[in-house]
């Protein structure tokens, strides 16, 4: 067969190619065009890879320079390439002829150019725009791109080696057949973004992996939720993307099935979209302005950051001193729209994201990030969502990773548990006990949870009774600033916890809100020895404390639950969770049909306070002096300072504590004991109109160490044991008896404390020992008064060991007998300053 028998041939088949495969590519596009709503945009016919990387550039600006100037870049190119071709075919002459070859090659070589950059340009931006903000769902797009390159680069090289045969029969027909080619893979891309966009965020990677074990909480990881939209970056980028992503290439109009209320945000103007119009008029919000006096940064002195002993001698601030101040405002419109620094109450008031104010989330994911956690170990680090205080958090982590279970309708076998210490903060506790999850208390020592030994985490998991239901896969604790007991966990002790929670599939619930109230002033033997940081915090103060859970969670299974209630006040009802981002994901969905966002009163406060205004904008206010925000420094050197004055407060009350801890009992007939006992039987007797009792005389020169605590290595409170073997009546009144008319006993001295057994998660602890014990706040009360309550306690203890009557201790519980548990009392115990 001849040469150009061949290339006849081969010009057929090119022919059949383009007539079949063009056709049904052809009808592929015209189907994706007429469903468009604006079909002259969606054209892939002379859009080509133009169309997909002009939805993904976030800048309108950038997209019209793109799609213009290509545009009419690639038509000068061919409109010459014809122009000089024709008339080379034609035969004009040999030097047009020549040169029209060079140019064709020229020109194939431009455009193969284009093509790589366009499609590498498409690449840069999905990955900024999309994958970087969370959406890693995209980055399938960036694995298929860089195939069709490929395809796409050879196509161009193929068609740029046909430019060197001679004659034309086979270039001219494989024109169409490298466009159709080019054509079919544009489809393709339009059909992957649109699938993408549409499917459930199941595909959504999490930066680790749970191992998978029985637990509940693993498999909710993978159950499918929406897409999120996670405001990292800047303006709003990420949503306008997304808007274009969902109707790029379908033409749904504004409202698309899968643009859901809580995938595009609503509330700020800066995004420039309109998804659903149901917001009211900023304008008619009452409030013009919020204003407040604010503190400065440094109104209360730090203490060191090494420990000192003895801990006595901290500076303290002068009485009545005045105290410098700034004027926060929150304006009504601040003039910059930048999203990230746009704080007002335009958009503070109006409907927000689940995850935050966008200012406020922006600050404490990078402060939380680079400040508190710079050395997480998983890839790509955490995510965090704001909540309504740490209480709310840990409902929703519940909500999140739990299944409700109910007696007499669920088989035990699925009933699920809650790790906590065997002395708790109850409030999480009873939050956990209406879902019907057993509760599982740790045994605990000075620091906080133990790890071995007997009533450890390996015991209670390694000998988990099945018959109760589950072995808990869920864990809730307090690691600084024990609530109640004031322990400090560890590193050392925190990496044998973790190990045995990947053992046995354990997800931690770390609550956190005493961590920057660490006391390095208690004595070396109760502070834990702390490692140098694996990367600086860059402050001294942050390195200085005892790092979190997360610091080892190589594997993403610690959320810690943080709050403004002891940094700024209670009542914001203000923290955020961080955790591993597909489950922050999860939480987020909860909270967008539960609380929505915290209140933006609050959060632009605290955002104007600590952020302040953009540069140059005069009408806002921030907390320092000169009208800026805090910023990270000033918001660190306030934590410093807070801590300085809780642990003054703590070593005053700890100093005044123990001076009365040991009791030296002497005197003979009606002398010291029996002068006790009378005096307060007589107010007795008075009202009931009795006649004085009297014993016989005894003698009797005795030590008695009366209670115990440890000096706190952090958070609020003292936890004091009391040694009622000792009391001189324990042989005639049951201990439990005797503990019960020392609270009642210490009201006369005007001193109400909490009862240890408010604090113990099960009736077996209540009846074990949690009756000993009572939890004393240095907190709450005015700091000139914590000497003198530490003081009463000390001389209500003693003398209530000084009493040798049963008539006494009945006549302090006759009114008492039916609260002999303590737990109707549980919210008495801030009247008198101990919370």
């Amino acid at each position: 067969m001849g040469g150009a028998n061949v290339e006849s041939v081969l010009a057929s088949m090119t022919l059949g190619y383009v007539i079949g495969f063009g056709y049904l590519t052809g009808w592929d596009a015209y189907k994706l065009i007429t469903k468009a709503k604006n079909p002259a945009r969606n054209l892939f016919s002379w859009m080509i890879i133009i169309n997909r990387v002009s939805i993904i550039s976030a800048s309108p600006d950038t997209v019209n320079r793109v799609r213009f100037g290509v545009a009419i870049f690639i038509t000068l190119i061919n409109a010459t390439v014809i122009g000089i071709f024709i008339p080379a075919v034609m035969g004009v002459s040999t030097a047009i002829t020549n040169g029209g070859e060079v140019y064709v090659k020229v020109a194939k070589v431009i455009i193969l150019m284009t093509d790589c950059f366009l499609n590498f340009y498409f690449i840069s931006e999905v990955k900024d725009n999309l994958v970087r903000n969370g959406l890693t769902k995209y980055q399938k797009l960036v694995d298929f791109n860089m195939a069709i390159i490929c395809v796409s680069v050879l196509m161009d090289l193929f068609l740029f080696s046909m430019t060197f045969l001679p004659g034309v029969i086979l270039f001219v027909p494989f024109l169409p057949v490298t466009y159709i080619t080019k054509l079919k893979i544009e489809l393709s891309m339009a059909k992957l973004i649109i699938k993408i966009a549409n499917e459930d965020s199941n595909t959504f990677l999490p930066p680790c992996t749970l191992q998978s074990h029985e637990t509940s909480s693993t498999a909710i990881i993978n159950s499918p939720l929406s897409t999120r939209i996670h405001f990292d970056s800047r303006d709003g980028e990420t949503v306008r993307v997304l808007e274009n992503v969902y109707n790029y290439g379908l033409g749904l109009g504004d409202s698309h099935p899968f643009v859901r209320s809580q995938d595009v945000p609503l509330c700020y103007e800066t995004t420039q979209i309109e998804v659903e119009k149901r917001l009211p008029n900023n304008n008619y919000f009452p409030f013009d302005t919020l204003e407040a006096k604010a503190a400065l940064p440094q109104r209360w002195a730090p203490t060191s950051n090494d420990p000192v002993d003895p801990p006595t001698g901290f500076h303290k601030p002068k009485k009545d001193a005045p105290q410098p101040e700034s004027q926060v405002v929150v304006p009504h419109t601040a003039t910059t729209t930048n999203p990230l620094r746009k704080i007002d109450l335009d958009s503070a008031l109006q409907y927000g994201q689940a995850q935050g104010y966008p200012p406020l989330h922006q600050f404490l994911l990078q402060f939380t990030i680079e400040n508190l956690h710079p050395d997480i170990p998983y890839k790509n680090g955490p995510d965090i969502i704001l909540t309504c205080g740490n209480t709310d958090g840990f409902g929703k982590c519940l909500t999140a990773l739990h299944n409700e279970w109910y007696e007499g309708r669920d088989p035990v076998s699925e009933r699920e548990g809650l790790l906590c210490e065997e002395y708790a903060y109850m409030n999480a506790i009873g939050a956990a006990r209406p879902l019907g999850m057993n509760i599982a208390p740790v045994a605990i020592d000075d620091e906080g949870m133990k790890a071995e030994g007997p009533g450890g985490l390996k015991d209670v998991l390694e000998n988990w009774d099945f018959a109760k239901g589950k072995r808990p896969h869920l864990m809730y604790t307090v690691t600084i600033g024990q609530n109640p007991t004031s322990g400090v966990l560890s590193v050392q002790r925190r990496k044998e916890i973790y190990a045995l929670c990947v053992k046995y599939d354990v997800i931690i619930i770390e609550d956190e809100p005493y961590w920057y109230l660490q006391y390095p002033s208690s004595n070396g033997t109760s502070f834990p020895s702390l490692p140098k940081p694996q990367m600086s915090s860059g402050y001294e103060f942050l390195d200085s404390l005892v790092p979190s859970y997360l610091s080892v969670d190589y594997q993403g299974r610690v959320l810690r639950l943080d709050t403004f209630s002891k940094t700024v006040a209670p009542g914001c009802r203000l923290g955020w969770i961080t955790g591993q981002p597909a489950i922050i994901e999860r939480i987020h969905r909860i909270t967008e049909t539960s609380t929505q966002q915290p209140s933006g009163f609050v959060q632009s406060m605290i955002a104007e306070l600590i952020i302040g205004p953009p540069t140059g904008d005069k009408i806002g206010a921030g907390g320092d002096k000169d009208g800026k925000g805090w910023s990270f420094d000033g918001w660190v050197r306030w934590l410093e300072g807070l801590r300085g004055e809780y642990e003054r407060r703590m070593n005053d009350m700890c100093d005044a504590l123990e001076t009365g801890s040991t009791l030296v009992k002497s005197g003979r007939g009606n002398s010291l004991t029996e002068m006790t006992d009378n005096l307060f039987l007589d107010a007795y007797n008075a009202a009931e109109g009795k006649n004085k009792e009297t014993e016989d005389e005894w003698s009797v020169i005795e030590t008695t160490r009366i209670y115990d605590f440890v000096r706190p290595m952090g958070g609020m409170f003292i936890w004091v044991r009391c040694n009622f073997p000792s009391h001189p009546l324990a042989s005639k009144v049951a201990l439990r008896r005797l503990a019960r008319a020392l609270w009642v006993y210490w009201t006369t001295y005007k001193v109400l404390v909490s009862p240890g057994t408010i604090f113990a998660p099960t009736e077996e602890i209540r009846n074990r020992d949690a009756w000993e014990c009572f939890r004393l706040c240095f907190a709450a009360c005015p700091r000139e008064d914590v000497v003198p309550i530490s003081e009463r306690f000390a001389k209500g203890a003693q003398d209530f060991w000084r009493i040798k009557k049963v008539s006494v201790i009945d006549e302090l519980l006759k009114d008492d007998d039916g609260m002999m548990d303590g737990t109707e009392v549980g919210g008495m115990d801030a009247l008198t300053g101990f919370c």
